[in-house]
């Protein structure tokens, strides 16, 4: 149920946006209905799971996995940066969908839950605190997609993403391409037609991404059912969605998976 008028208006945003975007690669929105006065959005629904699940019971995914997750959620984003004036806004692991065959679909369009993820904001967009934007959606993306080669979240907030650190973990050209989505601002690619064409191609000279989310899907699925428990993430001293006021000022960048000691996280503090 909505909370308040703003999120009624919310829903309905939503779902005029999404019945614009008629796209393969997008939940479609069946329509609002009414429920006791208060508004629902009915969707789609997908057999499989969020990619964040996905990276939670079957850990980091396959470089042409990755590279699959990449252009199949820019061809979406190109989609919606076509309307002057949209984005998504909130994009992240969680509204990223992989269905039983290896297909990735974005679960909603950002705006009835408007919210992002503090460490999967762009620099610029942290730092000034503006409004979302197309270029913001492309950096999420990146780290996004670095969240889900590693298997587990962005530990650090500080700056751009270091993808040096991904050195022996990802193939070269891979690194490349994610690190012309989070680098800093003047370094990025802008435009997700052309990161759609960056991953597809790197995809095409690793293998079938489709096959290794199917996998990935299905071991996901046997390991809920049995029970497995997921080696539990490393635990960070403060939030791994958070960064102190120095960093964000500073600018500096960081790398997706260092050990901060205690010691180091309280002479930020």
């Amino acid at each position: 149920m909505p909370a308040d008028a703003d999120a009624i208006e919310r829903i309905f945003a939503e779902a005029a946006l999404a019945r614009r975007h008629r796209h393969w690669g997008i939940v479609h929105t069946i329509g609002v209905v009414d429920k006791d006065g208060w508004p629902i959005q009915v969707i789609e629904h997908v057999d499989g799971m969020s990619l964040d699940t996905v990276g939670l019971l079957a850990g980091s995914l396959a470089p042409e996995a990755v590279c699959r997750v990449g252009w199949q959620i820019a061809t979406v984003l190109a989609e919606l940066h076509g309307e002057p004036g949209a984005y998504h806004g909130a994009l992240s692991g969680e509204r990223i969908l992989v269905d039983a065959s290896g297909h990735v679909r974005l679960a909603d369009l950002g705006r009835a839950r408007p919210e992002q993820l503090f460490r999967l904001l762009s620099p610029e967009r942290r730092a000034s605190g503006g409004a979302a934007s197309p270029e913001d959606d492309l950096y999420a993306l990146g780290g996004t997609l670095i969240e889900a080669a590693l298997g587990r979240p962005l530990e650090r907030t500080i700056g751009w993403i270091d993808t040096r650190a991904l050195g022996g973990i990802l193939p070269d050209r891979l690194i490349d391409a994610l690190d012309a989505l989070v680098a800093p601002s003047g370094r990025r690619l802008k435009n997700a037609a052309a990161v759609m064409r960056v991953f597809e191609t790197i995809e095409s000279s690793l293998g079938d991404g489709a096959v290794r989310l199917k996998k990935a899907v299905e071991y996901a699925r046997l390991g809920a059912a049995v029970g497995r428990m997921p080696e539990p993430p490393r635990r960070a001293v403060s939030s791994p969605d958070a960064a102190t006021e120095t960093e964000i000022a500073e600018g500096a960048p960081f790398v997706p998976f260092r050990e901060t000691s205690f010691e180091q996280v309280q002479s930020t503090d």
